[in-house]
């Protein structure tokens, strides 16, 4: 055998080497979809009861809740008449209640997903309530007034109302801190978002893109992400302070609104609905993985608390889908048998990580490049010891 064919062996088994230690590098979970969930008239929000076993969804143009198993079987489990259109839902800790913003008739209803019982016992604000959230502890709701230019935070124990605030443009969407201490609202006018916290008049504020839409924090927190659908493009701040925090602007894609995390914090999923796509980012790196494409303009996704489902709202098909996830994106345990990280206000369930979703074990690189390091230098040797005997 001549010297560079020996050369080219050796090379060849450390490239072999290294691609087994490391792999194929980030890639999405194997994803096995689209399954019809409902269908009907502007089907928007989602959320899932805290042990992930109901999902239940709004449908605006039939002014119902629309509840459903999220086994392989999707049993109705409810059907509930609403006083209006619905926008928003939460669902509340004890996986019984649940809070809708009715934005046509400016209220909030508080619904009993057991019996089917709608009250309205919460103050009415402003003009419009667009959206909502739950805080970390649950013990609180806070709503954006898109039409009305307000926010509002809302105890649940007796439906007072903590405080409320001018938000100078159109509040579009609202996202409590990871440690529940203020509120986030993005200002679809005034490109910027808005930090308010309660007893304090005079938010802070941040510059992002053009017509702040979506926003949405990691699992663990230490990432917050705004979704701008004026520029179609992502506001990434490295940390919750919105004023210490770096920026980083980032490409989403065409006619853009809201994105997500998956529950492992790994990966990013945006709803590129100009392009009838799901637009997945290694959340990392921000490099583009294999995208799903699916017609009918997705506009929102959820992942169920255990990480092994995405449920998609898409606008223009009038239906919610959903997505097997394998691997599962299943949430870090926190070791307190709570979930890590803060979910979409439907509760969390403990889970347990899965070793491969897409990043590499720093391990195998190590060894990888020792490998790599043994096979070269072995290389060299024979090549030595041949030239030698000449």
């Amino acid at each position: 055998m001549g010297i560079r064919r020996l050369l080219s062996l050796v090379t060849a088994l450390a490239l072999a080497a290294v691609s087994i230690f490391l792999g194929a590098g980030a890639a999405s979970a194997t994803t096995t979809g689209p399954e019809t969930v409902v269908s009907g008239s502007f089907l928007r929000n989602v959320a899932f009861t805290p042990d992930g076993a109901h999902v239940w969804v709004t449908s605006y143009g039939l002014q119902k809740l629309l509840g459903f198993t999220t086994d392989s079987a999707q049993t109705a489990v409810g059907s509930i008449d609403l006083p209006g259109n619905p926008e928003g839902i939460v669902i509340l800790p004890d996986g019984i209640h649940a809070v809708v913003p009715i934005s046509n008739i400016n209220d909030l209803a508080y619904v009993n997903l057991d019996t089917g019982v709608v009250t309205r016992p919460f103050a009415a604000s402003a003009d419009y309530p667009a959206d909502i959230a739950l805080s970390p502890d649950g013990n609180y709701v806070a709503v954006s007034y898109f039409f009305g230019r307000e926010a509002t935070i809302f105890r649940l124990s007796d439906f007072s109302v903590v405080d409320t605030w001018d938000t100078s443009g159109k509040a579009a969407t609202v996202t409590f801190t990871p440690d529940g201490t203020g509120i986030l609202v993005t200002d679809y006018d005034s490109n910027v978002v808005r930090l308010y916290v309660a007893g304090l008049d005079i938010p802070v504020q941040a510059s992002v893109g053009t017509s702040p839409f979506g926003q949405t924090f990691s699992p663990d927190g230490g990432r917050y992400l705004v979704v701008n659908s004026g520029d179609n493009t992502i506001s990434d701040l490295n940390s919750a302070d919105i004023i210490s925090a770096t920026l980083t602007t980032r490409a989403a894609g065409t006619q853009v609104q809201f994105a997500s995390f998956t529950p492992d914090g790994t990966q990013v999923w945006v709803m590129a609905m100009g392009e009838n796509k799901i637009r997945i980012y290694d959340a990392a790196s921000w490099s583009e993985l294999t995208p799903i494409e699916i017609s009918g303009m997705p506009r929102q996704v959820v992942f169920t608390p255990d990480g092994c489902q995405a449920y998609v709202s898409l606008e223009s098909a009038n239906a919610i889908v959903r997505y097997q996830l394998d691997p599962c994106f299943a949430p870090a345990s926190s070791g307190d048998g709570d979930s890590a990280g803060a979910g979409d206000g439907s509760g969390s369930s403990a889970g347990t990580t899965l070793a491969n979703t897409g990043t590499n074990d720093p391990a195998n690189t190590a060894w990888a490049l020792f490998a790599l390091a043994v096979l070269t230098a072995g290389a060299g040797a024979l090549i030595v010891r041949r030239a030698l005997r000449k």
